[in-house]
């Protein structure tokens, strides 16, 4: 795994950057200034007669590259800096203000000091942004890591620095020890064992790793166990009920306060707690039991087909439910939708455009692609071999792929 890097280092050969001297003519300073990119990391190279020098820049919230010309009329300042992590970078910011008194100054610095102060800072700033006190900045990464090292056991610190590990493959050191998103997700819930949020998002680490447990406080937890603590701490999360139904197995059921749930009852539960959720809406129906026709919701009954109609008008992108619909038709009927008529195979190739990492839906385009028969997804001409392979360069065990290729291997 990668430890942490959130910003890379100046490119080698180059010395750290003085302060900007001061312009008369904005024109040859915007000759002075060019960006790059290095691992698609924005650089600003800042040239003059002595030499040239290039380090990443990091923006204040809301400000980008665009605003670098801002910098040329004096509305904002481009001051050279340094990362939690001791980097040197370039920030671009408002232009400073002026200094504090002694009594300000002094209640930053208790601010400065509290861990509940860090955590709530990477709470304000979205990805890519960086806020700066002193001569250091911190995106949201760091500020948790400042939070931690004023307070190791801050839960809220530990489960949002998880967050922002969570799917990445990255991970953090803290005192030495390398941290994971699960890792910090295990930290966040042994300190709060009552919290149902902390919970689905350890599971969800574990999902997203293909870990399959995570051991806290002495016992092993799967991403069920995890998901069921989550729905027994408040039975109304209903991204925990979807969760736990996408983690079932089609005949596998959960025990949850004494009662067991199905696969196709978890997503029911979920869309009842939200009507809007389409995925869920999707799910319903795609496990609706063979031998039922309708599903009851909030009062109305849903057919299979309705289902996924009822997912595509909330979400017109849910690759789940396009997929679903495919299959629905059975290559044999067509339906119309805003004016468009469908066929199984068109279904297939829309629910491939909106997410083309969709192995069932590559082997269900293969299925009922005719010998020699070629179709376009997404600029790519594919046959059903094509598909097929696809299928399973994304599941390697996907069963239905599997038999299929042999198939056409006779």
């Amino acid at each position: 795994m990668m430890t942490e890097s959130m910003v890379p280092t100046a490119i080698r050969g180059t010395q750290p950057c003085p302060p900007l001297p001061a312009q008369k003519d904005s024109c040859n300073q915007a000759e002075r200034l060019s960006i790059k990119y290095v691992d698609q990391i924005p650089y600003v190279t800042i040239s003059e007669r002595f030499g040239s020098y290039s380090l990443p820049i990091c923006s204040a919230p809301g400000l980008g590259i665009a605003d670098l010309e801002k910098v040329q009329t004096g509305e904002l300042s481009l001051s050279l800096a340094k990362t939690y992590l001791g980097e040197s970078v370039f920030f671009l910011g408002p232009k400073s203000v002026q200094p504090l008194n002694c009594l300000n100054r002094f209640f930053d610095s208790i601010k400065l000091a509290t861990a509940s102060f860090w955590t709530s800072q990477g709470n304000k700033i979205r990805e890519g942004e960086y806020i700066k006190q002193g001569d250091k900045v911190y995106n949201r990464r760091q500020c948790y890591l400042k939070a931690l090292s004023l307070a190791p056991d801050h839960s809220l610190a530990w489960h949002n620095l998880g967050c922002t590990l969570i799917r990445t493959q990255e991970s953090v050191k803290i005192q030495g020890k390398t941290y994971s998103s699960t890792d910090c997700f295990v930290k966040a819930v042994s300190l709060d064992n009552a919290w149902p949020v902390a919970w689905h998002q350890l599971g969800c680490s574990l999902d997203s790793t293909n870990e399959n447990k995570a051991l806290v406080r002495g016992k092993f937890f799967s991403r069920k166990d995890c998901y069921i603590k989550a729905i027994e701490l408040d039975n109304k999360r209903n991204l925990s009920w979807y969760s736990l139904g996408a983690t079932l197995k089609k005949d596998e059921t959960a025990m949850i306060s004494g009662k067991r749930y199905t696969q196709h009852e978890c997503f029911l539960k979920a869309v009842t707690l939200d009507s809007l959720d389409a995925e869920a809406w999707s799910r319903v129906g795609e496990t609706l039991p063979e031998v039922e026709n309708h599903v009851p919701v909030s009062g109305k009954r849903y057919t299979r087909l309705q289902c996924q109609l009822r997912a595509i008008s909330l979400e017109k992108n849910c690759d789940l439910a396009w997929n679903s619909l495919g299959e629905i038709l059975n290559n044999k009927d067509t339906i119309d939708i805003n004016g468009e008529t469908y066929t199984s195979k068109k279904c297939y190739i829309k629910s491939l455009e909106i997410s083309d990492n969709f192995p069932e839906a590559w082997n269900n385009l293969g299925a009922i692609l005719l010998l020699g028969e070629e179709v376009t997804v997404n600029n790519e001409i594919v046959n059903e071999l094509d598909c097929y392979n696809k299928a399973l360069s994304l599941d390697k065990d996907n069963s239905y792929a599997l038999n299929n290729l042999r198939f056409t291997a006779l």
